[in-house]
């Protein structure tokens, strides 16, 4: 199996270096609006502005490290290593990334502080748009025609961005007609502004975000997103190139997983025929312990 999938991963990628180099910048450009994020999430910086009604984006997916993913994820032995689901998950992995930014526009709720092992921690309960089955769930654009109003919460993590815009809250969301009402008027609001130039609250004027650490990621920020203009590197073809370094990637790191695996199978064994070899030297009367 480890010989097997060694091979498998053993494939040319053309530029695969160029390539390399490309999707680095789009995971550093993830992880500095990680960082921008959590400058901005702090409890006493953006409660005061989550009030019931305002407009907030929501991620669709958290910050994803495709190196530290792999390393953490525990591929076994009964993991499937068919050539599709293998390409489905690198495909995945590709999309993650280059949509980072990816998220959704809903109206804030409420929020409330709950416990959690590291200290407390805060939620938001958003309207959102939902959309598809159980099994391919995912949030939608509230403009999207097959879009469900629902309240669902999220951690702050999750909050990228906070308009200035602020809607009217009915004082109850239970009835589907009310959620409906409301998601509409959001849809309305994307459409005169464009869903990716509603007015904004600035972390710095509006906010009174005071940290020399955001300039800083601000100007790193804006650097890095010009080189990804200039390059263009959300091209299809790129995501093609893309798709194909993350499943070299997951390739190796289930042959590293097949390999550890193997490794503590045959101590096993090797453990087990010891312990026979005991007994039966006791039986013997060789050994009296």
């Amino acid at each position: 199996r480890v010989k097997e999938l060694r091979e498998r991963s053993n494939f040319r990628i053309e530029n695969e270096k160029k390539l390399d180099d490309s999707f680095a910048v789009l995971q550093s450009v993830g992880q500095l609006h990680a960082e921008r994020r959590a400058l901005l999430q702090d409890p006493e910086v953006i409660l005061p502005f989550l009030q019931p009604g305002r407009l907030v984006k929501v991620l669709a997916h958290d910050i994803l490290d495709v190196e530290k993913y792999l390393g953490a994820k525990e591929y076994s032995l009964q993991h499937s290593c068919e050539e599709d689901d293998i390409e489905a998950e690198a495909k995945s992995l590709v999309e993650r990334v280059c949509c980072a930014e990816k998220g959704v526009w809903g109206s804030v709720v409420n929020f409330k502080k709950v416990s959690a092992r590291r200290g407390p921690k805060f939620l938001v309960d958003v309207l959102v748009a939902t959309g598809g089955k159980a099994s391919n769930f995912a949030l939608r654009e509230a403009t999207a025609e097959d879009a469900t109003p629902k309240v669902m919460t999220f951690d702050l993590a999750r909050i990228d961005n906070l308009s200035k815009v602020r809607m009217y809250l009915p004082s109850d969301l239970k009835s589907l007609h009310t959620r409906v009402k409301l998601l509409t008027a959001i849809s309305e609001v994307e459409k005169r502004f464009a869903a990716d130039s509603l007015p904004l609250l600035d972390p710095e004027q509006d906010m009174k975000l005071k940290s020399k650490e955001y300039e800083k990621l601000a100007r790193k920020l804006a650097d890095l997103t010009d080189i990804v203009k200039a390059q263009d590197l959300g091209r299809e073809d790129l995501k093609e190139g893309f798709t194909l370094l993350c499943k070299k990637s997951i390739l190796k790191s289930m042959a590293d997983a097949a390999k550890r695996e193997s490794i503590a199978s045959s101590s096993l064994v090797g453990k087990e025929e010891l312990r026979a070899r005991r007994r039966m030297l006791r039986k013997l009367d060789y050994v009296t312990s």
